[in-house]
């Protein structure tokens, strides 16, 4: 009976989300047996293409410059192109409220739009709206039908929120071999969450097993350190804290601070205080543990009261 029911939920999401895709690309699209980014693509010609590129690369500097409004207005210009990583784009000014305000509604429809046509980082945002029920109501299964979608199309972070989706049995039945294949996929791909991530669990699991390609999961976790993943410099810093490895404490604090994260600031001020592999200084101390509260650090703010 329990089936029986998931599989009639199973096909009015289908059906639904099928019927999501015939609004956004239209019914010529739906007769053709599949929906992707190339569906509307193909209506534009070659000139038209390459200015609807060069455009939203010109107003995604704009955007990673700070100059949001005129990011939202060449976006709002290609929106006439239906060309899907502008749409994309801007509901993602509406969702942070960059160059226009905060709209999660209007967010929601920009991105279902681009991801019935097949943009896999729409995709993924719409995955995370269904997640944290952002507009919408939540519900895995949508969540877990867009984060699919979006990583079988190359798309990281949703490769991220699959492996979390079957680590934690979200929807799908808890399964550690399935988080780590996508785990592994993203961290082959670049990204660094991934790596720091599929280091953590094989760690967690087998703190011997050396992947062929990737090495032991304290190799993953080393190797994204390095590259400047906070999240990874954090677990080796907390870890030579354990251990009394007072030069990797050091060095992982000062990582840390340099990018401007608290704790790094808070433990590398602790460092100086108490001389942990550095030549001991009361006003650099000082003068960190300031900084360490200024960027929010609770626990510096007290040791500076009591100073």
């Amino acid at each position: 009976m329990a089936q029986d029911v998931e599989d009639m939920m199973a096909s009015v999401r289908c059906i639904f989300l099928s019927f999501l895709i015939v609004i956004s690309c239209g019914a010529d699209a739906m007769c053709a047996g599949h929906c992707s980014a190339y569906v509307i693509c193909d209506t534009l010609n070659g000139s038209s293409m390459e200015y609807c590129r060069s455009r939203n690369a010109e107003a995604m500097s704009y955007y990673n410059m700070g100059y949001y409004t005129l990011a939202v207005d060449c976006f709002s210009e290609l929106l006439e192109y239906d060309y899907p990583p502008a749409i994309t784009n801007m509901g993602i000014a509406c969702m942070n409220g960059t160059g226009v305000r905060q709209d999660t509604e209007m967010a929601f429809n920009y991105f279902l739009k681009a991801a019935g046509m097949g943009e896999p980082t729409a995709q993924q945002h719409l995955g995370s709206m269904y997640a944290l029920g952002i507009y919408v109501e939540q519900c895995d299964s949508s969540s877990y039908y867009w984060f699919l979608s979006a990583a079988e199309q190359g798309n990281t972070k949703a490769m991220n929120a699959l492996g979390n989706i079957y680590l934690n049995g979200k929807y799908v039945s808890a399964d550690t071999a399935e988080a780590l294949k996508w785990f592994k996929r993203s961290a082959l791909s670049g990204d660094l969450d991934g790596l720091c991530e599929y280091g953590l669990q094989l760690v967690k699991y087998d703190p011997e097993y050396r992947d062929e390609e990737l090495g032991t999961g304290y190799n993953c976790i080393y190797s994204a350190a390095k590259k400047g993943h906070r999240t990874s410099q954090k677990l080796l810093m907390h870890d030579a804290l354990r251990e009394g490895n007072d030069r990797a404490v050091l060095w992982w604090a000062k990582a840390l601070h340099a990018s401007g994260d608290h704790e790094g600031t808070k433990v590398l001020a602790d460092c100086y205080r108490y001389g942990h592999g550095i030549s001991r200084s009361k006003k650099v101390a000082r003068r960190l543990y300031q900084l360490a509260a200024d960027r929010g650090n609770e626990e510096a703010r007290l040791i500076l009261e009591k100073w």
